[in-house]
């Protein structure tokens, strides 16, 4: 990634000793989603960062399946970023464990 681009990320960690440094260089601007201090929704943080971003920028996303959803669902019906753009992958479901969750999606796409 150049230099020159602009890198926003907003990483979810379980509480304020999970925070690490991350070595992306000056163009990272990191945002903290801190679970067990009360934070507001995920697509609500999303919501107030973006809402100055280029519609065309590229967007990466990987979250429990849920949280996905309501991202996605607002960074494309609400606020019309190019879902040629977009690129967003399910990690995890609640509930279910990395094997069943891939069995799952194999499921839905047959």
């Amino acid at each position: 990634i150049s230099p020159q681009a602009a890198l926003t990320a907003i990483v979810t960690v379980p509480t304020r000793a999970d925070i690490i440094a991350m070595d992306a260089g000056a163009h990272l601007n990191v945002h903290w989603h801190i679970a067990d201090e009360n934070p507001p929704a995920l697509a609500d943080v999303v919501r107030e960062l973006v809402k100055d971003m280029d519609k065309d920028s590229q967007v990466f996303i990987g979250l429990e399946a849920s949280e996905l959803r309501a991202v996605k669902n607002l960074l494309l019906d609400d606020l019309a970023f190019n879902r040629l753009n977009m690129h967003a992958t399910a990690y995890w479901k609640q509930g279910l464990d990395a094997d069943s969750l891939g069995a799952q999606r194999t499921r839905s796409t047959q």
